[in-house]
């Protein structure tokens, strides 16, 4: 979705297929073999970068949210917020100025518990 939001479309769209499995096979196929650098252009390398992490992971490796949200945190602290945007479902809304970005490291994710648990930790969202 970022990248869709990014670009306004995406290299895999709009394919024309016999049948679904043929359109996600022709998809899958695109998405495997399109460069990641020609699908961030023109945008911060921190995108190409996340792109990367995401699709180098594991079946079973946890992302490093932490790491992703702080990428993103500097890199909007370093071109500030952008307020020039004209997004359609913003029109007629006084949105005022942004904020600033705060990063929240207390937010679980769904694992998290079980992770504490298997390190003998409490976790804030444990059934008891």
């Amino acid at each position: 979705m970022i990248f869709y939001f990014l670009r306004g479309s995406l290299p895999w769209s709009g394919l024309e297929a016999k049948s679904q499995e043929e359109k996600y096979r022709k998809i899958r196929e695109v998405k495997e073999t399109f460069p990641i650098e020609q699908l961030c252009e023109g945008h911060p390398q921190h995108f190409a970068k996340y792109l990367e992490q995401a699709r180098n992971l594991k079946y079973t490796e946890r992302p490093d949210y932490a790491g992703m949200r702080k990428m993103f945190a500097s890199l909007r602290a370093e071109i500030g917020p952008s307020e020039d945007h004209d997004f359609e479902f913003l029109r007629g809304k006084d949105t005022g100025p942004l904020e600033p970005l705060q990063i929240d490291d207390s937010i679980e994710q769904p694992d998290d518990k079980v992770q504490k648990a298997a390190s003998g930790q409490s976790s804030c969202c444990a059934i008891s």
